[in-house]
């Protein structure tokens, strides 16, 4: 699936969303991420994809924890989804 994000100026609202999108995909496949590299990365591609430095990396590493804690729950809620319907198959 494509997505298309922008804004105004193509680097710092869409570059943070992109950025952080980048970065929770790296988190949910390693269980780590390097941010600084990851937007080294992205800079690669986008030279001011995280224009406002300050702001944009306390977004990145403050969303990072939140990102993690819901996708851990999640996964949880899910597997407990699927052992309730096996247990229900079984009973049927």
């Amino acid at each position: 699936m494509s997505l298309y994000v922008r804004c105004s100026d193509g680097v710092r609202q869409s570059g943070l969303y992109v950025a952080i999108s980048c970065i929770w995909e790296r988190l949910k496949d390693n269980q780590e991420v390097d941010i600084f590299q990851a937007v080294r990365e992205l800079r690669y591609h986008r030279a001011q994809i995280i224009h406002d430095v300050v702001s944009h990396y306390h977004s990145l590493f403050n969303s990072c924890p939140v990102y993690w804690q819901l996708y851990t729950v999640a996964k949880k809620t899910h597997q407990l989804c699927f052992q309730y319907n096996a247990i229900a198959s079984k009973s049927t």
